[in-house]
């Protein structure tokens, strides 16, 4: 079992188990409560690994922190579209970035979550410095040899334009948490991409999205729960734990006419094969 896209730091915090990690001073050191560790270890014990996906550079610098203690993590240093607001100063984040990055690059898989989130936001403003963004973060990938993960809500004109000025990356990036339709599949798969399913693929309303995943090819998706959010069908609505994405693999199996065993093991290939486990 694995998980390519976790945000366990969120996790502990709708568990209550750690404080709300946005307000994180990233000279302080933080330490997890035992209670918290026992609870994560156990959570994880049928897990191989699990990718942990951040959110800005201060994120990755706290979950680095916190979960040391736990060799099935495996890190990205991220910088979410959310993180870019009407102060947003991308030089001053890159140079910060940057120096952060040089030590730390050996540690990571790769860079993510990156990309445009168009839901949030509809200021065309706010969306330009996202690409900006966006496009910085690619740049650094090509420049630190790393793959990517890409987060798109809403912009996938946007997202398939940024990546177009970048031939180089294609065939290194993966979509977490595919929510388009095969139009939108066949765009990433031109690309070289990969995408990943996650609990979105079990809800009803996800017709277009479950004839996207009947089309795709088997060397081109991987598996994730995007938790603590969007828990899969039956437990829609509720904190994701790591243990429902086999609610997810099992879905996919139907849906693709695959054995479970078959699902987990093309989504441990493609895995391995983009981010070098």
């Amino acid at each position: 079992m694995h998980d390519t896209h976790v945000h366990l730091e969120m996790l502990l915090t709708k568990l209550n188990l750690f404080e709300d990690s946005r307000f994180f001073d990233p000279t302080q050191k933080v330490n997890l409560s035992n209670e918290a560790k026992i609870q994560l270890a156990d959570s994880l014990i049928a897990h191989d690994f699990v990718l942990q996906s951040t959110v800005s550079t201060d994120n990755y610098l706290l979950t680095s922190q916190i979960f040391e203690f736990l060799p099935k993590i495996k890190f990205f240093l991220g910088s979410h579209p959310d993180i870019v607001n009407d102060r947003f100063d991308l030089a001053q984040y890159l140079n910060y970035q940057k120096s952060i990055l040089d030590s730390v690059k050996d540690k990571i898989i790769g860079l993510g979550e990156i990309g445009l989130d168009y839901f949030h936001s509809q200021e065309k403003r706010i969306h330009l410095i996202q690409r900006d963004l966006f496009a910085s973060q690619i740049q650094l990938a090509l420049d630190y040899n790393l793959p990517i993960m890409i987060h798109c809500r809403e912009a996938f004109e946007d997202i398939f334009g940024v990546l177009d000025t970048f031939p180089q990356i294609h065939g290194r990036f993966l979509i977490h948490c595919f929510t388009g339709n095969i139009k939108d599949l066949k765009n990433v798969l031109d690309r070289g991409g990969k995408v990943a399913f996650g609990g979105v693929s079990t809800f009803k309303s996800a017709q277009e999205l479950q004839e996207a995943i009947v089309y795709c090819p088997l060397d081109s998706f991987v598996l994730e729960t995007d938790l603590p959010f969007l828990a899969p069908t039956p437990n829609r609505g509720k904190v994701c734990l790591p243990s429902m994405i086999q609610d997810t693999v099992d879905h996919l199996a139907n849906l693709k006419n695959l054995t479970v065993k078959e699902v987990w093991q093309c989504s441990l290939s493609n895995t391995q094969s983009l981010f070098k486990l």
